[in-house]
């Protein structure tokens, strides 16, 4: 699904304003707070902290800011494979049913409520404020490959505990 960073990153932003406009439940839902403004998440996670978490070196790491969301792009090359972290706005089960591509499943001990989706290679995770935090991997990636699960679960944590 996602072939490059440029991919990646206009997912996030379509991902983020369907969040910020709700779709067709927009009457129905409950507003979460937004990430808050200026917040720049690759200053937050650092490129030295993912190249821990991915025990393979990070190139770089660059910000970027869509309506309702904040992420940052981590590149294993610079032109290569990439991982990207958002902060998105909007709440959990708007965000969720944006994610119907595959059958998530639960994990257990990262925020309020977190769900993996294989075919995306992506978690998602509600946190502590009722922001979503969401971890997508560049499924082509073969440095990483097998190992996005893990991983992903590893960035979240580290991406919580940076965002207090």
């Amino acid at each position: 699904m996602f072939g490059s960073t440029a991919k990646i990153r206009a997912l996030a932003g379509v991902l983020a304003a369907l969040a910020v406009a709700g779709g067709a439940d927009a009457g129905q839902r409950t507003e979460a707070p937004a990430p808050a403004t200026g917040l720049d998440l690759c200053a937050r996670l650092s490129r030295a902290q993912v190249a821990e978490i991915l025990r393979t070196p990070v190139a770089l790491a660059e910000p970027d800011t869509d309506v309702g969301s904040r992420s940052c792009v981590y590149s294993l090359t610079r032109d290569g494979p990439s991982i990207v972290v958002s902060h998105l706005a909007g709440d959990w089960e708007a965000i969720r049913a944006e994610f119907r591509t595959s059958q998530p499943e639960p994990v257990a001990g990262v925020g309020r409520q977190a769900l993996w989706y294989p075919a995306d290679h992506a978690l998602q995770v509600e946190a502590d404020d009722g922001t979503v935090l969401r971890v997508g991997f560049n499924p082509a990636n073969p440095q990483l490959r097998g190992q996005h699960k893990t991983m992903a679960i590893d960035l979240a944590r580290a991406a919580l505990i940076a965002l207090r």
